[in-house]
């Protein structure tokens, strides 16, 4: 699958900063699953292969060991930045949490789903973009957003 999407500008341009998404895997595949990347690298969120790490930027970020992240299951991912310190959460639960110096947003453009040589073999489901940090105990609110069907 090819499919994904683009913004003609950077969603997020430093600040406070919180990003909600259902995602599934497809069966393992060759492909990191990529399902944000701007183009100057200051938001990623991306799962190794087989889904035992994820890559997660707000500005400076991190690798950070994933509990096992199923295909074909529904997972939640959290990402939250304050303007310094940033948090990590899968399924609810709090997986990293780390301090990242603010540096400059240059991108042109965010994609969603995919990088220039990576994309989703999967389903993203229920993205939404805050200006604010959602508390990591929001999670069972959150949960209100299940996809259908699911």
């Amino acid at each position: 699958n090819t499919s994904y999407l683009t913004t003609p500008a950077p969603l997020w341009t430093g600040g406070p900063l919180s990003v909600s998404l259902w995602f599934r895997m497809s069966p393992p595949s060759s492909a990191s699953p990529m399902l944000i990347w701007q183009n100057d690298d200051s938001l990623v969120i991306k799962f190794s292969r087989g889904g035992r790490s994820a890559t997660i930027r707000a500005h400076a970020g991190i690798t950070v060991a994933t509990p096992m992240v199923r295909s074909l299951v529904w997972h939640h991912v959290l990402v939250t930045h304050d303007g310094s310190m940033s948090n990590f959460y899968i399924d609810g639960d709090l997986l990293a949490t780390w301090e990242a110096t603010p540096g400059p947003i240059t991108a042109t453009g965010t994609f969603i789903g995919a990088d220039p040589t990576n994309f989703l073999m999967g389903e993203m489901d229920s993205l939404y973009f805050f200006s604010s940090v959602i508390p990591g105990d929001s999670f069972p609110d959150l949960v209100t957003g299940f996809p259908a069907g699911a």
